[in-house]
């Protein structure tokens, strides 16, 4: 399981990309935006639901309980009439029951096409990294006494689809509700691991808080 440290840098991260999430980050507003509206970082928010499964396996759905959440946000690189091009980075942590638990980092490039009612698809492909920590106590073959585990690196990729809508678009309140199904590939670089790729697939329900009132359709 994740020391201490761990636990202390992923609150820390965890925080300072809120922080982030609450200043904007640039000065000029994209293309389709007005002069006087200013680009902003929404804080986006998910819990998961995740499976050592293939893409369209049903091991997502009918097995256990796994849990996870993602802290992140996103910044918009073009916005227009064919859709918009943005980029997110974020912060999770999964946990699959008797098998491991997870600490990661990824950022994806991604595409979004918004209708005018607020119905919205998204397309994401990611990268990221992964420190994984097993879900058993681990022993020393010298000593047979109990051992602490630091984790193992691995790599992270992915590809996600994603449904959402912006209430912004009703005037209901600053906040867009999505879910995303994505399909992720773990590779592992420790010379032990039994399995040096492991497919996953994950379920997210999530919210992008705004920051500003303004729809940004």
């Amino acid at each position: 399981m994740p020391g201490r440290a761990t636990n202390r840098l992923l609150v820390f991260l965890t925080t300072l990309l809120i922080c982030l999430a609450t200043t904007s980050y640039a000065d000029e507003p994209p293309d389709g935006h007005s002069p006087s509206e200013r680009q902003e970082l929404p804080l986006v928010v998910a819990g998961m639901q995740q499976a050592l499964d293939v893409p369209l396996g049903n091991n997502l759905f009918t097995g256990p309980l796994n849990p996870g959440f993602v802290v992140g946000s996103e910044v918009e690189y073009l916005h227009g009439r064919y859709g918009r091009l943005f980029q997110t980075a974020n912060i999770g942590y999964f946990h699959h029951r008797h098998l491991d638990r997870v600490v990661f980092l990824n950022t994806e490039i991604a595409y979004g096409y918004d209708l005018d009612f607020g119905l919205g698809f998204e397309v994401l492909h990611g990268v990221g990294y992964g420190h994984l920590f097993t879900d058993r106590q681990l022993y020393s073959l010298e000593t047979g006494e109990a051992a602490t585990d630091w984790g193992q690196p691995s790599v992270l990729v992915s590809l996600a689809l994603g449904i959402n809508y912006d209430l912004r678009t009703r005037e209901i309140a600053p906040l867009t509700l999505f879910v995303r199904y994505q399909s992720l590939l773990q590779f592992r670089f420790a010379s032990q691991a039994p399995l040096p790729v492991m497919p996953r697939t994950i379920f997210s329900v999530g919210t992008k808080i705004h920051f500003h009132s303004g729809s940004n359709r």
